[in-house]
């Protein structure tokens, strides 16, 4: 452990840390082993990710890629309409924003 952590003495600290690393590597394994894996799909277009070992972790994950698809939308969404703004294009020929 001395080796792995680049020190050259083992304090408690140094056994703290360790400790909880082991733990991690541990809980993170019996999730797999369980078959306690979790996913997500945001939509039809297979816009997706597996492989997350708590529900939680999922979840903040598939919050964050929505918030990035509809960010990108509004921003492809504005730049069309500033096209249709500055070649005069009548309002019932503009859609609106699909998000």
């Amino acid at each position: 452990m001395l080796e792995e952590f680049g020190k050259k003495v083992f304090t408690a600290k140094l056994k703290k840390r360790a400790r909880e690393i082991a733990e991690a590597e541990i809980k993170t394994f019996d999730a797999y082993l369980r078959g306690n894996v979790y996913g997500y799909i945001v939509d039809e277009d297979g816009d997706s990710c597996w492989g997350f070992y708590s529900i939680e972790d999922a979840i903040d994950e598939a919050k964050n890629t929505i918030d990035y698809i509809v960010k990108q939308e509004r921003k492809t969404h504005f730049e069309q309409l500033k096209i249709w703004i500055r070649n005069r294009v009548p309002f019932q020929y503009r859609t609106s924003i699909t998000v």
